[in-house]
């Protein structure tokens, strides 16, 4: 594998998809698709995406500019100028490089008119709005396959049904975001110690689920409508943040968890498998071992060398489990007395799955893995940025992730209105004088936040997710 400047193949040029969404679900899908080269409009109230509004920020301005000269290749203005406070996120750096911004009132008729022409023009819609608001702003579904009949419409909701044995029991009122998601799912009460509370998955898991999942649903859309239908026929794709994370839950039979009953709060351990959690060393540092499989099992006892662990009913999976405690807490006496290089090391040498239980720092050293990860992305005050790379080998490659420019709020507006919508300069210019549609000109658009500050008066465009600020 090799992991110099390489991008994506643009297996997708010549799709266009219309973005609504905000934060970190759909904009993960979105970026996703604009990293295989789909163009990405992303259309923004004149308040912009929440994520413009997320720490941490560039606190002084940064220059550069985009090889077309329409934009900037970084997340910086042009020839120094001082950035407004909606395009200073370094987390909208992240999530929207490589789109194309358009402000668009959809609370006005000519908002949601425009968006219809757009919609038009477009293969997929995209949005994360709870429940309701598609419908005032002119984008659900029945909206945009009269504009489109041909159109994939995906929309990231929170939950599709109630939880409980009653059928009309009403979903709960307003948005799910992140951590709700993950104590919905009954995700957030299987994860944490024995006995604990219960801890949420340090990443924002069901926002990054239910992206992938739009993402996959959408690629497979498109597959169908192109290949097997002629370019012809729409697909309304639905993708529930709880049921999505929920499905996570289930590595096995339901009967079987029926039967034996759902795995509860239990730390790093498997409740179905043992040796599987991870140890203190002698050192103070954790490994992971696991040794589940009949060959591991007896790989490890070679390695450890502890008559106590040698019980012939241990040979049986199930009996080792149900003896946890006991068979844990040898392991971890004999990993108290040892480094953790030193455990892993022998354990290695006799072939049992192991790993240390690094930190990010460790993880983010200077070396081969952290250039498997990580690519230059741009530049930020402190020096360069760096984000995570496609985390698939194409051909051999570890491209980078999306690249091309990190759009100002309104940046293309006048482009996409012209180019897309296909109106004519009069027509735009009325638009922008009535202030349906806004243009980044330097300074901030109408209606945005500083960062630190309340956010401004919630549009009709509230997002169904978000993670936790």
């Amino acid at each position: 594998m090799t992991t110099e400047a390489t991008t994506l193949p643009k297996m997708l040029d010549g799709y266009t998809v219309i973005d609504l969404t905000q934060f970190l679900s759909g904009p993960l899908c979105s970026s996703t698709l604009a990293a295989f080269g789909a163009e990405v409009i992303k259309v923004e109230s004149p308040a912009g995406d929440g994520n413009r509004k997320l720490p941490p920020f560039i606190e002084q301005p940064v220059t550069g500019t985009s090889e077309s000269g329409t934009g900037t290749s970084e997340p910086g203005a042009a020839s120094g100028e001082e950035l407004p406070d909606h395009d200073r996120s370094l987390v909208h750096f992240k999530r929207n490089q490589g789109k194309k911004s358009i402000v668009l009132d959809l609370k006005t008729e000519d908002g949601r008119r425009v968006l219809q022409q757009l919609i038009a023009h477009a293969d997929v819609v995209l949005h994360n709005f709870r429940e309701g608001v598609a419908e005032r702003v002119g984008a659900d579904y029945d909206a945009a396959k009269a504009a489109n009949p041909d159109i994939i419409y995906c929309a990231i909701t929170g939950m599709s049904a109630p939880i409980g044995d009653d059928p009309e029991e009403p979903l709960p009122p307003g948005g799910v975001i992140d951590l709700v998601a993950q104590a919905l799912s009954g995700f957030l009460g299987a994860t944490g110690p024995h006995g604990g509370e219960p801890v949420r998955s340090r990443s924002p898991i069901a926002d990054q689920t239910s992206g992938l999942y739009a993402t996959v649903a959408v690629l497979s859309a498109i597959i169908e409508r192109d290949i097997q239908n002629g370019g012809r026929g729409s697909r309304r794709l639905r993708v529930p943040m709880v049921e999505t994370l929920g499905s996570l839950l289930w590595d096995e039979s339901l009967d079987t968890s029926q039967q034996q009953g759902a795995e509860k709060r239990i730390g790093n351990r498997s409740g179905r498998l043992c040796p599987y959690n991870t140890y203190r060393s002698r050192d103070g540092k954790y490994v992971a071992i696991a040794a589940a499989s009949p060959g591991e099992w007896r790989r490890l006892l070679d390695a450890l060398d502890i008559p106590e662990l040698r019980k012939p009913e241990w040979q049986q999976p199930a009996l080792r489990t149900r003896d946890g405690d006991i068979v844990d807490g040898i392991i971890s006496d004999w990993t108290a007395q040892h480094d953790r290089d030193e455990v892993i090391a022998r354990l290695r040498a006799h072939g049992v799955t192991t790993g240390a239980v690094l930190e990010v720092d460790d993880m983010l050293a200077p070396g081969p893995y952290r250039d498997s990860v990580l690519y230059e992305a741009g530049s930020s005050v402190d020096g360069p940025a760096h984000a995570p790379r496609f985390p698939v080998e194409v051909d051999g490659h570890r491209p980078a992730g999306p690249t091309g420019i990190v759009p100002r709020l309104g940046e293309h507006s006048r482009e996409i209105l012209a180019e897309v919508a296909g109106l004519s300069e009069a027509e735009i210019a009325g638009l922008v004088e009535s202030g349906v549609v806004a243009e980044a000109v330097g300074g901030a658009a109408p209606g945005a936040a500083a960062p630190g500050s309340a956010d401004p008066a919630p549009s009709p465009a509230t997002t169904a997710s978000a993670e936790p600020r």
